[in-house]
């Protein structure tokens, strides 16, 4: 391999760090294979390893260049969990309310109405913290139990509105609860993933 493609190989490497943020050496490889059918494994290794030894190049737990909530929002390897939250929310409301109670079609409906119960207590534990490293049984158990403290708490707030404990507000205020909950999660990693430009 000549000098200039050492060069050239090394700087789509840190293009593809910058923009892809792989958690890997194995997932950039697996990157770079995929926009280039002549990909070279070796000489890959060999440019990762040149790196290192120049300082070019460090291994550790990804960085990313998030200086403000849209990047966040846009980077979906770090934001991505936010977004479904999004789409489970609204997804589940929707069918919800829509899918009728007959049996054939109930069998979906009890399917979103047990992601929408689960949801509330999901977003409430990535709130509370935020890199936990939790397996994700874990995680479904304690999004369960503390969904089960928080459903009642909503139950007794809507209790004191006009519209009362009703079928309708109570899918209504878990779908908002989840969404505004997950929205302060995300907020509050932004603010630790930010690099303020100095």
């Amino acid at each position: 391999m000549s000098p200039n493609d050492s060069t050239s190989q090394g700087s789509l490497i840190l293009e593809t760090i910058r923009t892809r943020h792989p958690a890997t050496v194995r997932q950039l490889a697996g990157i770079l294979a995929e926009g280039d059918p002549t990909f070279d494994e070796l000489g890959y290794l060999e440019s990762v390893k040149s790196m290192m030894k120049n300082g070019s190049l460090t291994l550790g737990p990804p960085s990313y260049e998030i200086t403000s909530v849209l990047d966040y929002l846009l980077t979906v390897t770090v934001s991505g969990w936010v977004w479904l939250v999004y789409i489970l929310a609204c997804t589940g409301v929707i069918m919800v309310y829509m899918i009728p109670a007959q049996y054939p079609m109930s069998v979906f409906r009890w399917i979103f109405g047990s992601i929408l119960i689960c949801l509330p207590g999901h977003s409430t534990i990535k709130f509370l913290f935020p890199h936990s490293r939790l397996p994700w049984f874990e995680q479904l158990g304690l999004s369960i139990a503390v969904s089960l403290a928080i459903i009642p708490i909503i139950g007794f707030v809507l209790n004191f509105t006009p519209w009362g404990i009703r079928f309708l507000p109570v899918v209504i205020s878990l779908g908002t609860y989840s969404v505004l909950i997950v929205t302060a999660a995300a907020w509050r990693d932004f603010l630790e993933l930010a690099q303020i430009p100095e």
